[in-house]
């Protein structure tokens, strides 16, 4: 699964309008909601997952299979695989931080770099859309700055949403695979659009 194909798939779970739910900093209730957009979005394309986001999960890797879904978390906040039982690398791995900071959000960002995947996703959220963009500052200048380097066949998704954004409103940041700039491609459901 490619980042055009996530971010495909993601807005397909999601809902057109909140019908009075609200994303709040924090809130395990947003946290569980979007666990379970996450897992949706698993089940559709035949993926296993590895997760504890949600408190749903059983205590052991036995348990992490696509029959059951639910997990402990392993190294990231989100696993998907496409065989579990034969410990076949990942396809997905993704971090989602809901604390609304640039320090808590580079540190599982950072996290997410230290891990190997095709596609390596991270969430986050901002208080209000003119902030979004710190996320991707900060990003860009750890990676001048630091001269990060990344796997060449690994792609890197970040998605920032805020606390009015719509379902499908998170702001796009991505690194192709095989390149070292960060390109803004917009809106998901702008970005998603353009690339069917």
């Amino acid at each position: 699964m490619d980042a055009s194909r996530f971010c495909q798939e993601l807005c397909s779970v999601m809902p057109e309008s909140w019908k009075g739910f609200r994303l709040k900093e924090g809130a395990s209730a947003w946290t569980a909601y979007m666990a379970r957009k996450v897992f949706e979005l698993a089940r559709k394309n035949d993926l296993g997952v590895c997760s504890h986001v949600g408190n749903c999960a059983p205590p052991g890797f036995e348990d992490a299979t696509k029959v059951t879904g639910w997990a402990r978390e392993f190294l990231f906040d989100f696993t998907l695989y496409h065989n579990w039982s034969n410990f076949s690398e990942p396809v997905v791995i993704i971090e989602h931080e809901n604390n609304w900071n640039t320090g808590a959000f580079m540190a599982d960002f950072w996290k997410l770099l230290l891990g190997y995947a095709p596609l390596r996703v991270m969430i986050g959220y901002q208080r209000t859309a003119g902030r979004v963009r710190e996320y991707f500052d900060a990003i860009r200048s750890n990676a001048a700055r630091e001269r990060w380097r990344y796997p060449a066949d690994t792609e890197d998704l970040v998605l920032v949403g805020h606390e009015r954004m719509a379902p499908q409103g998170f702001h796009v940041l991505r690194r192709s695979m095989g390149s070292r700039e960060w390109c803004d491609c917009g809106l998901l459901a702008i970005f998603t659009k353009r690339k069917k």
